[in-house]
């Protein structure tokens, strides 16, 4: 790699830096700072034209303008012609153009530049993935593999193939080869977790994912997966201990409370399941469905009136909805409502589904007994 090139990698991360870089959260003064400070090194040393195009390519296509930012290339390559980074960056953006047939010329050169590029290999294997050629694909990333074995993009890449290909062995042992040479990426450990998982393989998934927390992740569905995990092996509490820390990072997260409630009434936790219940989001005006579900965990728990008062409003807003209706008439049953509950009953007469009917029968006869003295 020239020493210039060098310099160019150098000074666009630095000036991307002023611009959230991967994020693309764009602060263009900063950028703008950093672009005068490059200017200022490049004079030292050698052009600083291509250089100065290449970062306002980047900042064009982080804000989605692709032409923009391939006419800024094309003058950055008139200025340097052999800089092989110069073409990977235009291949890239022309993908995102959908020009998969110049993006290849530019790749092809770029590799017959800089052999060792794995850069340069790995935006190969993404531009055959994309024209749907997945052997040329794979084989491109490996040889950036190859070129530079300890090159933690193209593992990834090909470890992210083999997994999306169902080939969960192959996945694991490119994941562990990323993780050879990087212990702490957060990526692999949580992918490698994820893998372990679905193959069955509990505790290596637990050893992985506890890692991938413990090293910085902050993925909530972490979390949620190893809490799963626990639970399945009938380790309740440990659990309901990462549910309950999930719960934590995301409190707005309706569906990680969500499971935290179906694992607390597994486990008969009733205060808990009341006070998580209590904290989901109001229903929306007409959700029945909604309102049903957390009916039944609030009966479950033992909070019949507030159960029915749930039910009420869901009832009342869809008189006709099934689900709604029967709920409450069983909770009116065991209220000893049982007035209320046959006329819930006999009233949804025209709307019971099929698999509905044999418990409104049974309820209905339950009714009948009380009402002339037999046994309930």
């Amino acid at each position: 790699m020239s020493r210039y090139t060098s310099f160019v990698v150098t000074v666009v991360c630095m000036a991307l830096a002023g611009c959230g870089g991967g994020g693309r959260v764009l602060d263009t003064k900063q950028a703008t700072v950093n672009l005068e400070i490059g200017r200022s090194e490049a004079r030292t040393y050698g052009s600083y034209a291509s250089y100065e195009h290449m970062v306002r390519a980047d900042i064009l296509a982080s804000r989605g303008d692709f032409e923009g930012a391939a006419d800024e290339m094309k003058e950055a390559l008139f200025s340097d012609p052999d800089d092989f980074l110069l073409r990977t960056e235009y291949a890239e953006i022309l993908m995102n153009l959908g020009e998969y047939g110049r993006a290849k010329r530019h790749l092809a050169r770029a590799v017959l530049i800089e052999p060792t590029a794995q850069v340069a290999w790995l935006a190969l294997a993404r531009l055959y993935a994309a024209m749907g050629e997945e052997e040329k694909a794979v084989d491109a990333a490996r040889h950036g593999l190859r070129v530079e074995p300890e090159g933690v993009e193209s593992a990834m890449w090909l470890a992210d193939h083999h997994r999306h290909a169902g080939d969960l062995p192959k996945a694991a042992e490119m994941y562990r080869k990323v993780l050879a040479v990087a212990p702490r990426n957060l990526g692999a450990l949580k992918a490698l977790g994820e893998v372990a998982d679905e193959a069955g393989d509990h505790e290596e998934a637990v050893a992985r994912l506890t890692s991938y927390m413990e090293s910085g992740g902050d993925d909530t569905s972490v979390l949620v997966r190893l809490a799963r995990v626990h639970l399945e092996e009938g380790a309740t509490e440990k659990g309901i201990d990462f549910l309950e820390t999930a719960v934590r990072m995301d409190p707005e997260g309706s569906e990680v409370r969500l499971e935290l409630i179906r694992a607390l009434c597994g486990a008969r936790l009733a205060d808990r399941v009341v006070r998580n219940v209590r904290s989901l989001p109001a229903l929306s005006h007409g959700d029945v469905e909604g309102a049903t579900q957390r009916a039944a965990w609030l009966e479950q728990a033992g909070r019949p009136y507030e159960a029915r008062s749930l039910l009420v409003a869901g009832a009342g807003r869809s008189p006709s909805d099934p689900r709604a209706r029967l709920a409450l008439a069983e909770i009116e049953m065991n209220l000893g409502r049982i007035e209320i509950a046959r006329i819930l009953l006999e009233g949804g007469s025209d709307v019971w589904p099929e698999d509905s009917m044999e418990r409104v029968g049974q309820l209905l006869e339950i009714i009948n007994r009380a009402k002339t003295g037999g046994e309930k």
